[in-house]
C-alpha cells in the first residue's frame, strides 16, 4: 500500500476546500440549461476517462464544457451598491463556491502497493462512487471518480463524473485540481449541477513560516437548471517577508446581472486594509480601513468615482440590506460613527415590567456628540418592533417566553449605525388576584359576595381567566 505523505495531502485537501464554503443563489431565474449541449460528449468521455488522459488535456475539456455550457449573459453590467456586494459575498467571501462531499478520504485504505485504484465505495446513507486510475509512488497521477446518488450527513443524491489529478505532492508542495462534469446534489429544493475545474497548488518555505496559495476557479454553477453563476477566479494568498498578501483576479458571471470584472490592491487576509476594485460598464470601489469600509462608484465612467457610502464593518457590507441605502457625494462623505450596544438587567423581570436600558458607549470620528441622533430598535422573536425607539419598552408588549433585545442606533445624518443587541430575559409572571364588586365600605356583620378574579399576565386570553365566588 502506498503510504507517503498521504495523510498530509488528504489534510491539505480538506482543508483547502473548506475555504468554499457557502450555498447555492436561486432568487433569480433565466431559461432551462440542457444538460448535454450539442459537441460536449467527447469532453464527458475524457472527465469520465480520466485515468487515460494527462492534467492538460482533463483541464481542457472541463473548459470547453464550461464554455458550452454557460447560456447567460456576458455583457459587461452597470455597477451599483447592490450588485456589488452581491459580487463581494459570492467570490470574496466564498458564498458561491460550494462542493459537496467528495469522499477522497477511501483513498487513504483503497490503494494497492502498486498504486493501483479501482474499486467502489459504499456511501454511509446510500448511493456508492467508484474510483479508478492509477499513482506513482510519489502518490501522483490521475482518477476516474463516478458518484451515483451518493448521499451522506453532509451532501445528498450526488451524481455525476470528476477527474481528479494530482500533480505534485511533496513535503513543501502539493498541485492538484479536480474536473467537474455535471457533478450534481440536493440541498432541500434545490438542485445544484457543477462543471469546470478548481486547481489549487500551494508551497511552503522549508524551516520558515512562509507559504503561498493559489486557487484558480473555472465553475459554472447551475441551480434547479434555471440560474447560473460562472466563477473565472484566480485568489492568490502569501505571507512573504512578514507580509500577509491576498490577491485577486479574473471575472464573474451571474446568468442575469452579466459580467463582473474584479482586482485588488495591496489587500491583506483580515480585510482590514487594501482595495477590491469591481469593474463593468462603470467601476465600484471597496476600501477597507482598519474596520469601517469606503464603497465608491463612478458613475458616468470618467476614471472618477463621485458617489459613495460607508459602512462600519465589513460584517455590515455583508448583511445589510443595500436596497434603500443612500449614495452621496463623495465630496460630503464621512465615517459612520462607532456604537456599543446599550446596557440593562434582567433582575426579576415580568411582562408587567418595563424594560429599560441604558446608552452604550458612541462616538464619531467626524462629528460631536451633539451633531449625533441616538434612537434604539428593539426586536421580539427576530420582528422589530413598530413605533418603539425610545430606551423603554412599555409593559405587556412582550411576555413570558419571548425572545426581546435591543439595539442602540445612531446617526450622523448621512450615515446609521445599528450596535449589538442586549438581550432581555423574562421571567414567569406570579399569578395576580382581584376582587369584583366588593364594596369600598363593610360593616361589621355585614354579609358580603364578591367575585375574585385569578389572571396570568402573561395570558390575557379571557376564556383563560379563573373566576372564583367568596362570601363573609
Amino acid at each position: 500500500m502506498l503510504t507517503k505523505t498521504r495523510s498530509s495531502l488528504a489534510f491539505a485537501i480538506l482543508f483547502s476546500l473548506s475555504a468554499c464554503g457557502g450555498g447555492g443563489d436561486s432568487s433569480d431565474t433565466s431559461s432551462e440549461t440542457p444538460d448535454n449541449p450539442a459537441g460536449t460528449s467527447s469532453q464527458s468521455d475524457i472527465i469520465k476517462n480520466a485515468n487515460n488522459y494527462n492534467a492538460i488535456e482533463l483541464e481542457n475539456a472541463a473548459s470547453q464544457l464550461v464554455s458550452a455550457r454557460y447560456t447567460g449573459s456576458k455583457s459587461l453590467t452597470t455597477l451599483t451598491l447592490a450588485n456589488t456586494q452581491h459580487v463581494f459575498k459570492k467570490v470574496v467571501i466564498g458564498e458561491g463556491v460550494l462542493l459537496p462531499n467528495l469522499h477522497l478520504e477511501e483513498l487513504d485504505y483503497n490503494v494497492t502497493n502498486s498504486g493501483k485504484v479501482d474499486f467502489t465505495a459504499q456511501c454511509s446513507t446510500s448511493g456508492s462512487i467508484k474510483f479508478k486510475g492509477q499513482l506513482s509512488s510519489q502518490f501522483t497521477g490521475n482518477l476516474a471518480v463516478s458518484y451515483n446518488n451518493c448521499s451522506d450527513g453532509y451532501s445528498n443524491n450526488v451524481n455525476g463524473n470528476m477527474a481528479f489529478s494530482l500533480k505534485t505532492n511533496t513535503d513543501s508542495q502539493y498541485n492538484f485540481s479536480f474536473n467537474f462534469d455535471n457533478l450534481s446534489w440536493k440541498e432541500g429544493s434545490l438542485t445544484t449541477s457543477l462543471t469546470g475545474s478548481y486547481g489549487i497548488n500551494s508551497q511552503e518555505t522549508p524551516n520558515t513560516d512562509q507559504f503561498s496559495n493559489s486557487i484558480k476557479t473555472n465553475l459554472l454553477y447551475t441551480y434547479s437548471g434555471q440560474t447560473q453563476a460562472l466563477f473565472q477566479v484566480t485568489q492568490t494568498q502569501s505571507y512573504q517577508n512578514n507580509q500577509f498578501n491576498w490577491i485577486i483576479s479574473g471575472a464573474y458571471f451571474h446568468s442575469t446581472l452579466g459580467q463582473f470584472n474584479i482586482s485588488t490592491n495591496a489587500l491583506d487576509g483580515n480585510l482590514e486594509q487594501g482595495k477590491i476594485i469591481v469593474k463593468g460598464t462603470n467601476s465600484s470601489t471597496l476600501a477597507f480601513l482598519n474596520g469601517s469600509v469606503k464603497y465608491t462608484q463612478d458613475t458616468d465612467n470618467n476614471g472618477i468615482d463621485d458617489v459613495g457610502t460607508y459602512f462600519a464593518s465589513v460584517n455590515d457590507l455583508i448583511t445589510n440590506n443595500l436596497s434603500n441605502k443612500p449614495l452621496v457625494d463623495v465630496a460630503k462623505m464621512s465615517l459612520p460613527p462607532e456604537v456599543y450596544a446599550p446596557s440593562g438587567n434582567n433582575y426579576q423581570l415580568y411582562t408587567t415590567t418595563p424594560l429599560t436600558v441604558s446608552p452604550g458607549h458612541y462616538f464619531d470620528p467626524d462629528n460631536s456628540l451633539d451633531q449625533l441622533t441616538v434612537s434604539y430598535r428593539w426586536y421580539i422573536n427576530g420582528q422589530l418592533v413598530s413605533g418603539q425607539t425610545n430606551y423603554i419598552l412599555p409593559a405587556h408588549i412582550a411576555v413570558y417566553g419571548d425572545e426581546v433585545k435591543v439595539a442602540m442606533v445612531v446617526s450622523d445624518g448621512i450615515n446609521t449605525v445599528e450596535s449589538d443587541y442586549f438581550f432581555f430575559t423574562i421571567n414567569d409572571s406570579p399569578a395576580q388576584f382581584n376582587a369584583v364588586n366588593l364594596p369600598n365600605h363593610i360593616q361589621s356583620g355585614q354579609t358580603v359576595q364578591f367575585s375574585a378574579l385569578l389572571t396570568d399576565p402573561d395570558n390575557i386570553d379571557p376564556a383563560k381567566i379563573g373566576s372564583l365566588i367568596s362570601g363573609a
